[in-house]
């Protein structure tokens, strides 16, 4: 092997691991944040609890506070829009 073969067999190697290491986020002692059921922003440390086993279930465990506040953002312009087609008079056609 020579050294371009060596060079690039290592570019190839820290690409895989950078998508390993993605793969096993988060890992106990890893912070994170979430979204409260009340609506407020959180950071907690991963312990493998019920509470971030749901989180993580539910798609509400994010590696940073601007993640968490997007999907905050999301969830209320769902529940806007969940009100505005609640109160439409929609015909059923099926």
């Amino acid at each position: 092997m020579n050294l371009d073969e060596l060079k690039k067999k290592h570019a190839e190697m820290g690409e895989e691991i950078k998508k390993l290491e993605a793969e096993e986020w988060p890992k106990v002692g890893d912070d994170y944040w979430f979204v409260s059921d009340d609506g407020l922003v959180f950071i907690q440390s991963f312990k493998f609890s019920n509470a971030d086993d749901n989180r993580r279930f539910f798609g509400n465990l994010f590696r940073t506070k601007k993640e968490a506040k997007k999907h905050l953002k999301f969830l209320i312009a769902r529940k806007k829009w969940q009100d505005l087609a609640g109160s439409q008079d929609w015909v059923d056609l099926s």
